[in-house]
């Protein structure tokens, strides 16, 4: 072999085995390479949407009808069901809206609620999304629909290919845990919680990781209400967040006691949690909007405002905007926010579904934006 080849050779090699050095301290330190960037919930036109419907769920297909019934017709609809049965329950209803979703059928148990499954990432110049995944579903070793809803992110991928693809991390979360925008991911405590943080090297590893994953500036939420950070913060464009404020709603307390909630909670300690989320969006060079927002004191039933959908239509904003049946005065103060912010304001009446703990943020999973 002459010199010249002899030099070539080592050059390959030499750049082969210092792949393969780069590959093993990153799988050391638990740090994957970016697959592209986290998909921001309040830029960009919805093009594509991901939803779930089982047999018996009619309060979700009545949410998933109302809020389909005003999506623009441009926008592709990825029903999942988990067999046919269902899917001709769901046509049932006679909305027209609701039967032009393409079904996908995945013949395993699975739940109504799309938003958790997975979180979308898109490189920029490839043709692909993403499917970020945690490796496994809180409750699955008990909850045979948690179990097949582990399985949702690989379903798509096979049904979808080759526009998406599915990326299984070996974190613990629900897609709900995360809120961002074009800049920032905001996380919510229950992720250091489920990963068991206890250090700060853990949390800097788990940092590093998610920024690795999102490409995005991560910011730990270490005092927060205890939900999915949908439920009581929206971002909108140009850095602005919306964060809810139970104390705006104290003046509804009379019909939220009687009606919509057993037990309103505008406990201090309850409302110091929100205000909390509020001071760390500031910290963050946030220009922070509080909105009317009433939680029950299990923790989980929310009249939120900010749990919706965010689209640009145009030069048009639009916000699908949760609304609930017996607090017209508070759907209306939550909706004038909106308004003042420069929306229009779409509503959906959630009444049917908040009581399992979530509204139409947590129905709703987007798959692409342009």
């Amino acid at each position: 072999m002459s010199r010249r080849w002899a030099n070539v050779l080592g050059i390959l090699l030499g750049v082969i085995f210092a792949a393969m050095m780069v590959q093993w301290v990153n799988h050391r330190s638990g740090v994957r390479h970016t697959r592209g960037e986290i998909l921001s919930e309040c830029d960009g036109s919805i093009r594509e949407i991901v939803v779930q419907y089982v047999s018996g769920a009619d309060g979700a297909r009545q949410v998933l009808a109302a809020f389909l019934r005003q999506l623009p017709k441009t926008v592709k609809i990825h029903l999942v069901c988990p067999d046919s049965a269902a899917y001709d329950e769901w046509s049932a209803g006679g909305e027209t809206d609701a039967r032009r979703a393409q079904p996908i059928s995945v013949g395993h148990d699975m739940t109504a609620w799309s938003r958790d499954r997975w979180v979308a990432l898109k490189q920029p110049g490839a043709n692909a999304t993403f499917l970020f995944h945690p490796r496994a579903e809180a409750g699955a070793d008990a909850w045979p629909q948690r179990a097949g809803d582990q399985q949702i992110a690989s379903d798509l991928a096979r049904c979808l290919a080759p526009a998406v693809r599915d990326l299984p991390s070996r974190l613990l979360f629900d897609g709900g845990d995360f809120l961002t925008d074009a800049q920032t991911v905001f996380v919510t405590p229950a992720v250091c919680q489920r990963n068991n943080v206890g250090t700060s090297a853990d949390m800097q590893r788990l940092s590093d990781e998610l920024q690795a994953a999102f490409s995005k500036n991560i910011v730990f939420l270490s005092d927060a209400p205890p939900h999915h950070v949908g439920m009581y913060m929206a971002l909108l464009p140009g850095k602005v967040a919306l964060v809810g404020d139970p104390s705006l709603a104290l003046q509804f307390v009379p019909s939220l006691a009687t009606s919509v909630l057993a037990s309103p909670d505008f406990s201090p300690d309850t409302q110091h949690q929100f205000d909390a989320v509020a001071e760390t969006a500031r910290r963050q060079g946030y220009h922070v909007v509080r909105i009317p927002t009433a939680v029950d004191r299990d923790g989980k039933t929310y009249l939120t405002y900010v749990n919706g959908l965010i689209d640009h239509e145009g030069a048009n904003s639009v916000v699908y905007m949760p609304t609930f049946a017996g607090v017209e005065a508070l759907n209306a103060a939550a909706e004038q926010v909106w308004r003042d912010r420069g929306f229009e304001v779409r509503r959906v009446d959630c009444t049917g579904v908040y009581r399992s703990f979530g509204t139409l943020h947590c129905l709703v999973n987007v798959l692409k934006r342009t």
